[in-house]
């Protein structure tokens, strides 16, 4: 796991509200993931059924791209039919830049979405030429 993408774990971790909930990522391969480091304690990958399923200790793990959200459920009206509570985890394609990830409630409208939550990367490491 790299230490610079992940340091929002240690904050998860740490939250009295989250620390107990878990991460499904959808194990089917029409859904794929962009790659992303994570702490695999903290997820359990699921089927389709069992990843739409709304549960008090676990969430939908979505990776959210300047090219979009992963996997592409996120947009499918079936899944936001219900309002419903996932984790999305900001990262740049590009760079592997990860900025955090925060904790919301999706809704039918893509425009009607709450962030609850955010666990910030706090990104403040720039590597020196040794560190490459």
């Amino acid at each position: 796991m790299n230490p610079v993408t992940t340091k929002w774990i240690k904050l998860y971790k740490e939250n009295q509200d989250y620390q107990h909930i878990r991460f499904k990522l959808l194990n089917e391969g029409r859904w794929d993931y962009p790659p992303f480091d994570i702490d695999e304690t903290l997820t359990d990958k699921v089927d389709l059924e069992k990843f739409s399923e709304r549960e008090n200790t676990r969430l939908p793990l979505f990776i959210g791209t300047p090219m979009g959200v992963f996997p592409r459920l996120y947009y499918e009206s079936e899944f936001r039919r219900e309002e419903r509570v996932v984790a999305v985890l900001g990262k740049s394609l590009l760079t592997g830049h990860v900025a955090g990830v925060s904790i919301r409630i999706i809704r039918a409208s893509l425009l009607e979405e709450t962030v609850l939550t955010w666990f910030d990367n706090d990104y403040d490491f720039i590597p020196e030429d040794d560190d490459l």
